[in-house]
């Protein structure tokens, strides 16, 4: 390997060197090809037929695969994955003509996943444990042949019964969820009342001023323009106009009790950070995905303008 690297070096006068082979990284590239010592012979070990004449021919004995040296051998080659089909392109079709999407190959396999997984998401999201999926995955196969091993009682009890269990462990969630919120909300509460500038209302809502307006406070009755931004008591935002860039447009009956007795305190062009308890704002009921039972809710509104 040496003589030949030597050789191809002289020959194509191209001075990359051979430290790309591993071991004869330690040769000196500068050192004339002339100058190279020639590999030392090794002896070889002496033929059986030339040994003992007396005794027939021997086949070689099979040696074992030469081990390649890992400092020679390249980077080993990835699989690639396929190019993904660019999105303005029409969807490829089936056999059937209909559209191929996903990793499928034909579009009743697509489909028949996306309605297992809807059923799967549904399953998750009620969080109901006494679930086999073999028996679901066998429900559903009966179903679609038109058997079933429950007659129409049996099957009407079955689904009582599940909605009585369900039923009851969403209760104790809510329960739980809302003392948690309803701890955290008077935590939070106790300690902003005690920040500087923090003023309370004879119903028990907080605020501070940021920006003290001039313009004309409103009624109950008028239409407001306004940015906000909505966070928990942990600090979680729950919506806001600002990231939206959009400013938020409503009459003022239309909003939580909070807002409708605070914004009239505010005169057009202020800006107040707001902290309203949870009766003035969702109450026990709480306003889904964000917002819990009894969670209190800390508001910075702007009051743009009355239109």
């Amino acid at each position: 390997m040496l003589s030949r690297c030597s050789a191809v070096l002289c020959t194509a006068a191209i001075v990359v060197g051979c430290s790309a082979f591993g071991d004869d990284s330690g040769k000196d590239p500068s050192t004339p090809a002339s100058q190279e010592k020639a590999p030392e012979k090794v002896a070889a070990a002496p033929s059986p037929v030339t040994a003992k004449t007396e005794e027939p021919a021997r086949k070689p004995a099979e040696q074992p695969p030469k081990k390649e040296d890992p400092a020679r051998k390249g980077p080993e080659k990835t699989a690639q994955k396929p190019a993904e089909r660019p999105s303005y392109l029409p969807p490829e079709k089936d056999a059937s003509g209909k559209p191929l999407i996903g990793p499928f190959k034909s579009f009743a396999e697509s489909s028949g996943y996306a309605m297992g997984l809807r059923i799967g998401r549904s399953m998750k999201e009620a969080k109901f444990d006494e679930i086999d999926l073999q028996s679901v995955m066998k429900g559903i196969e009966d179903g679609l042949g038109g058997s079933s091993l429950l007659n129409e009682s049996e099957l009407t009890a079955v689904m009582a019964e599940m909605q009585r269990i369900q039923s009851e462990k969403n209760e104790a969630l809510h329960k739980a969820e809302r003392e948690k919120n309803k701890k955290e909300g008077d935590a939070f509460r106790a300690e902003y009342a005690q920040r500087p500038g923090v003023q309370k209302t004879s119903s028990g809502i907080l605020y501070r001023v940021l920006q003290e307006g001039t313009g004309p406070k409103p009624k109950l009755t008028d239409r407001l323009t306004v940015h906000y931004r909505g966070t928990l008591a942990n600090g979680t935002e729950f919506d806001s106009s600002i990231r939206r860039n959009t400013p938020y447009q409503r009459r003022l009956t239309e909003t939580i009790k909070g807002w409708q007795e605070v914004l009239q305190l505010m005169p057009v062009g202020s800006k107040w950070e707001i902290c309203i308890p949870p009766e003035l704002a969702y109450n026990e009921t709480g306003h889904r995905p964000l917002i819990g039972p009894d969670a209190t809710l800390i508001f910075e509104v702007e009051l743009i303008s009355i239109p």
